[in-house]
């Protein structure tokens, strides 16, 4: 699997669209329909709608996402394609419940780790993604040092981070300058790729 197979690099592409390829990929790697519901790009941006009355139904092609949709999306894009050309067999069953804890993080950034622990029984790794948005990376080391998880497991949470500090980055970019400056710090995929990748998006 690679970048070409999914249409959302291709303009005027829909959310249905990008949805039926997202879910074709995912199914090739888990039948666990917990796992699907969670990563259904429906499921998610309905999610967004109910947190931040954005307006946008689940189903609803948008003219243009708001910063909080567009954040969550690429944080999907990005996680998606990082598993695809990383993974050298199909992704396990851990390796998407990090996908969907780092969706969910996305999701109650602007929100906050208050709001997400009132609406769902807290998750330390969530916690921990959410919290280092809002401090720094030394932060987020220092943390993980406390936490002590093993090596490969500590350098799936870090890259979770990045994405997600990187599709933050790029959803509020607005014009080429901002591309041309964003600060990216995820290695996994292609800077070019990504940027192309946010730039089809709509924005708000």
């Amino acid at each position: 699997m690679d970048f070409a197979e999914f249409t959302i690099f291709k303009k005027d592409v829909t959310l249905d669209q990008f949805r039926n390829q997202t879910l074709t990929a995912l199914k090739k790697w888990t039948q666990d329909s917990r796992l699907l519901f969670d990563l259904d790009v429906y499921t998610i941006l309905a999610e967004v709608n109910d947190l931040y009355a954005t307006g946008m139904l689940a189903k609803a092609v948008p003219q243009a996402l708001p910063l909080e949709a567009r954040f969550s999306v690429l944080t999907y894009y990005m996680y998606l394609i990082n598993l695809a050309v990383r993974c050298t067999s199909t992704p396990s069953e851990s390796n998407l419940d990090m996908f969907a804890k780092t969706l969910t993080a996305s999701i109650y950034y602007e929100a906050g780790v208050q709001t997400y622990e009132l609406r769902w029984e807290p998750d330390e790794i969530i916690t921990l993604l959410l919290t280092g948005l809002n401090q720094s990376d030394k932060y987020v080391e220092q943390e993980l040092d406390v936490l002590n998880y093993t090596t490969p497991f500590r350098s799936t949470v870090w890259d979770s981070y990045c994405i997600l500090k990187d599709a933050l980055a790029l959803a509020k970019c607005r014009s080429e300058s901002d591309y041309l400056n964003c600060d990216l710090s995820f290695k996994g995929i292609p800077r070019d790729q990504v940027i192309e990748m946010a730039k089809v998006l709509p924005l708000k």
